[in-house]
């Protein structure tokens, strides 16, 4: 399933000047705008040549949007669009790439799923917030199955100095009214994604699951990890087996409202604050505070 968040006004595309000539190995000036881009080792030029200002960076409060198109024209046989989403600090939310050619049809690249910012990697060098300019660079493998590391992959890398628009910060799962936020130990933690439903990950390692019955009605719930209605769950992502572990919980969770939208649907809008800790790590513990939530349960 694609899960790009959105551009909320129309797409403007861009270039650099990077198609193959004498001047690509000519180290850019500090004031200079522009964008590489390779795939599988191979530098691929951008679309249109034209110019590289306020095109093809926005901002959202704290997430950064680059989009672009790559391989366009009349004489090309391959036809690209890039997506890359990711914050301010330089996590990975996700990344996409849409391709068509003539002789494949359409096929999708996507980031790995699960911990995603681990396995792609975006090194922000400056951020001029007074001249709206970003400076990075980037690199990591994208794949036909954003669950499976061993489906078919492409390399990318690249590095750009960019100017971007800003606009209103985006809150909330993009396509949905829904959202998961809380606190992880004290520090901001803010779900990008729920899938599937009442599942809620971010570009880290950690996944938060919220679960009712369908009788639910607004109150306070104590749970633990052996409860089987009325709880939330709580996982960290394993880079060595690639399945979820599970933290022992405790704690509250408190719907609050319970909004039906038909054959079986609802929205759970809620509270929540627990402890969770590894069960193979007794100081591993998080405290779960602060937590705010809009879920979707289908019965």
């Amino acid at each position: 399933m694609k899960r790009i968040l959105p551009f909320v006004f129309g797409l403007l595309v861009f270039c650099a000047g990077c198609s193959g000539n004498d001047d690509d190995n000519v180290p850019a000036q500090a004031d200079e705008l522009y964008f590489h881009f390779n795939e599988n080792g191979t530098e691929l030029s951008l679309y249109p040549q034209t110019t590289l200002d306020h095109s093809g960076v926005q901002r959202f409060g704290d997430i950064f949007y680059i989009k672009t198109g790559f391989g366009y024209g009349y004489d090309s046989e391959q036809q690209h669009q890039l997506t890359i989403t990711f914050d301010h600090n330089g996590a990975l939310i996700s990344a996409v790439q849409e391709s068509q050619s003539e002789e494949y049809g359409s096929y999708d690249y996507y980031s790995y799923k699960n911990f995603p910012s681990h396995y792609f990697n975006i090194n922000i060098i400056s951020i001029d917030e007074v001249n709206k300019r970003i400076k990075l660079t980037f690199s990591g493998t994208l794949f036909t199955d954003e669950l499976d590391m061993n489906s078919e992959s492409v390399d990318i890398s690249g590095d750009l100095n960019m100017d971007y628009m800003e606009y209103e910060e985006i809150t909330g799962i993009p396509y949905s009214q829904h959202y998961c936020n809380a606190k992880f130990n004290g520090a901001d933690w803010v779900a990008h994604f729920e899938e599937p439903n009442g599942t809620f990950t971010a570009s880290d390692a950690y996944r938060v699951q919220v679960h009712f019955g369908i009788d639910a009605a607004p109150n306070s719930y104590n749970f633990n990890s052996d409860s089987t209605e009325n709880y939330v769950k709580f996982s960290k992502f394993n880079t060595v087996t690639l399945l979820w572990d599970y933290y022992t919980v405790n704690g509250v969770v408190a719907p609050s409202y319970r909004e039906y939208h038909g054959n079986a649907t609802y929205s759970f809008i809620g509270t929540f604050d627990f402890v969770a800790t590894n069960p193979n790590d007794a100081s591993d513990v998080i405290h779960v505070t602060d937590g705010t939530f809009r879920s979707f349960q289908v019965f």
